[in-house]
């Protein structure tokens, strides 16, 4: 089983330790957690993505928190995680809405520019619906399209 964890772990992520979204990428859209590294797979991608975006890149030791809209996707998406040789997997209980319900901010965009509702701005950004990685976020959120 992959472990649940709450909101206040998120607070205190160290800078080795990365965000994984699985949800669709309209919903990313809506607005995201902001952390020091976050990586975007929808969960029907996840088993065709993880190994390219996650373990060439990062390890499969490094801590990885994964998260959807309730909490669902996300501890599917830990599970299999783990499956595929992840070691230190977690999933945020009861996804962003969670988040949002115990009075944290989410970050969100609209076209080039970036709505932050509180916080800073996040340093890498992975996404995996566009062809952009690592880059300041202000240069991927420009890139990005959303239908």
């Amino acid at each position: 089983a992959v472990e649940q964890v709450d909101f206040q772990v998120l607070h205190s992520l160290d800078k080795k330790s990365i965000l994984v979204d699985v949800r669709e990428p309209e919903e990313f859209a809506s607005g995201y957690i902001d952390a020091h590294t976050i990586l975007t797979i929808p969960r029907g991608k996840l088993e065709f993505m993880a190994i390219d975006k996650i373990a060439k890149v990062f390890g499969t030791d490094i801590p990885i928190i994964t998260y959807c809209l309730k909490g669902p996707r996300g501890s599917l998406a830990g599970y299999q995680l783990q499956k595929m040789g992840f070691s230190n997997v977690k999933n945020l209980k009861g996804g962003i809405l969670q988040w949002l319900a115990e009075g944290n901010t989410i970050h969100s965009y609209l076209g080039d520019k970036i709505f932050m509702l509180g916080g800073t701005q996040t340093s890498k950004f992975i996404c995996t619906f566009c062809s952009h990685s690592l880059k300041p976020l202000s240069d991927i959120f420009k890139l990005i399209s959303v239908p």
